[in-house]
């Protein structure tokens, strides 16, 4: 009887997450800044379950993007920079990279019913030594600069523990590029479509 009652809840939320992401969007996110603020939308598979994530992308760059999960029944959100994001599907792993003026952020999430943190790092570049030492055009060098007056740190702020680029390249290994393929997703991908049509997909134009 519990797996009957299971597959039905299941098949609900399923038939409903539609009404799920437009009440979110009216009540919470609020139309106007869905308008105003997103470009463009895609569903994907982040989880297990049936029901698609639906992530906005932003009008322009450095504008920020987000996902929207159903779970249990709610709307959840997440928000995402914009210079990487990648996820292995079906498996509720998550990457993003953003950031910007000599700071910059690396988190790996996983979706398991909420967002949750599993392994996050910032890191600062001091691009005044690099461009100091920077003799005209030369990618190869300014590559080398940049790597040699990078600072990485685990965690989110200044209090964070100092650490190499191995170290971090061994956590984001172990925590998600070992787990599967992944794909990455952008806000000029073909696959995404224009804010127009997520309003008609979730009946939200008069």
């Amino acid at each position: 009887m519990g797996l009957a009652i299971s597959f039905l809840v299941g098949n609900a939320q399923e038939a409903n997450y539609q009404k799920l992401y437009g009440d979110y969007i009216k009540n919470v996110l609020t139309y106007d800044e869905l308008i105003d603020g997103y470009g463009s939308w895609e569903y994907i598979y982040l989880d297990a379950d049936d029901i698609p994530e639906l992530v906005l992308y932003g009008s322009y760059l450095y504008e920020g993007n987000c996902i929207l999960s159903v779970q249990n029944g709610k709307v959840l959100k997440q928000d995402l920079g914009d210079f990487a994001i990648l996820y292995i599907p079906r498996s509720g792993l998550l990457y993003n990279d953003f950031g910007g003026g000599g700071i910059y952020y690396t988190t790996v999430y996983r979706l398991n019913q909420q967002f949750n943190t599993v392994v996050e790092f910032y890191y600062t570049i001091d691009f005044e030594m690099v461009y100091d030492q920077l003799d005209g055009d030369d990618p190869e060098r300014e590559s080398e600069l940049i790597q040699k007056y990078t600072t990485y740190y685990r965690g989110d702020s200044e209090d964070a523990l100092e650490v190499t680029r191995k170290q971090v390249e061994s956590d984001i290994a172990a925590a998600f590029t070992s787990k599967g393929e992944y794909v990455e997703i952008k806000s000029n991908s073909v696959s995404t479509q224009s804010i127009a049509a997520l309003l008609r997909e979730l009946r939200l134009l008069k």
